[in-house]
């Protein structure tokens, strides 16, 4: 049992907080009211709180000093609440307020029972989703203890229906300096790594909820790493993930590459034909080849070249994942290049909509090398390579062989 004083002052905290959190949306002694939107979505609130609580939130607080004064003070001072960015929104940021108030923290068991026999459970990507949603606004109201629980909720429900989610969340904004490659000196004679790092595509941004965003993918990239499937063959046809392509799409009027689908399919009548789904990359394979596709060279590097993944799955296998990686990603860098280059360039339009860290992949020319110093026997190298000069896709293969 604990000493005397030490239970009284507990129980004392525990009554102060029930009594505190008691009060949250309770008008009768608040002194402010608060107006909160959504930036995206448009979602919609209203509710009467009390400033010294939210205060405890540096972001809040600082809106409460901007606020206008009540022109007396019978009046509530009047809060204008923004939710910035595609992650805050309105859920997330009410419950943070009654954690404000002494509530608790999001649960790592948040929407695995269902209540009552009520609505059905959430999907993995939707509890993803508000996971992440916790983490970035908490990340926004400057409390770590919020933020902190939403990445470790995250954390825990990687997978790989839920891991373009999370990266398509860590990879908003840039990527963070910590990421920048030094191999030493052998990248100074053929890689990027060293010479050439002014205006590399990853450090033309900064991570909007880091440091959140940095330890979310040093997850992602163990998970990746320690889950990779053995038997895994590159889907040359996956699509690049659309919240963080790698690459611009191609231009309009330009044939892009051909469907997978089997034209005949339109054509039966159900059992007719034999299905043949063993002959089709499952949606794992496919989940896994767009990520590959669509990382940024660093973190590709971080995933490829780790020594686990090689001793797991053995350097011959790690090599072939290299080489085919390389080689469709060289391959769709340089149709793309090819096909912008034959629009003409005084066409702004060929730009709308274009990440402008994708732009600058166009002229990173990738390939794998031999290595002595990692397990696999290969590593990922890359060449700054000018607009007027890009490499042939011959050479570019051939190198990656």
């Amino acid at each position: 049992m604990p000493p005397p004083d030490l239970a009284s002052g507990l129980e004392n905290a525990e009554t102060l907080r029930d009594h505190v959190l008691s009060q949250f949306s309770n008008p009768a002694l608040a002194d402010c009211h608060l107006q909160i939107l959504e930036e995206h979505g448009g979602g919609r609130s209203y509710i009467d709180a009390h400033k010294i609580i939210l205060s405890r939130s540096p972001k809040l607080f600082e809106l409460i000093q901007n606020s206008e004064p009540p022109a007396s003070a019978s009046l509530k001072t009047q809060v204008h609440i923004q939710l910035k960015g595609d992650h805050v929104r309105l859920f997330s940021f009410m419950q943070s307020l009654k954690h404000l108030y002494g509530g608790p923290l999001l649960s790592f068991d948040q929407g695995r029972h269902q209540v009552n026999g009520g609505e059905p459970l959430p999907t993995n990507e939707e509890r993803m989703e508000n996971a992440l949603q916790h983490c970035a606004t908490g990340a926004w109201l400057q409390v770590h203890a919020i933020a902190a629980r939403g990445l470790e909720v995250a954390g825990t429900l990687l997978h790989w229906d839920t891991i373009s989610t999370a990266l398509a969340f860590a990879l908003n904004g840039g990527l963070s300096h910590v990421w920048v490659n030094d191999d030493g000196s052998e990248d100074r004679i053929s890689c990027s790594s060293s010479d050439d790092s002014h205006g590399r595509p990853e450090t033309t941004g900064t991570p909007t909820y880091d440091p959140y965003a940095t330890q979310l993918l040093h997850r992602i990239i163990h998970f990746t790493v320690h889950v990779f499937p053995p038997n895994f063959y590159l889907d040359v046809a996956a699509p690049q993930l659309a919240a963080c392509p790698r690459l611009p799409s191609l231009p309009m009027g330009h044939e892009s590459r051909p469907s997978r689908s089997d034209p005949r399919l339109s054509k039966i009548r159900f059992g007719e034909m034999a299905t043949d789904d063993h002959q089709r990359p499952s949606l794992v394979t496919t989940t896994i080849s767009s990520m590959l596709l669509s990382l940024p060279f660093t973190l590709l590097k971080c995933v490829l070249e780790h020594f686990d993944l090689a001793a797991r799955l053995g350097p011959d296998t790690v090599g072939s994942i290299m080489r085919q990686v390389i080689a469709e990603r060289e391959s769709r860098r340089i149709m793309i290049l090819k096909a912008r280059s034959a629009l003409d360039s005084s066409s702004s339009s060929s730009l709308d909509g274009v990440y402008p860290h994708s732009l600058y992949n166009l002229y990173w020319e990738e390939v794998v090398e031999p290595s002595h110093h990692h397990r696999a026997g290969f590593r990922l190298a890359r060449r700054r390579r000018g607009i007027e000069t890009p490499p042939s896709s011959g050479a570019a293969s051939e190198r990656s062989k």
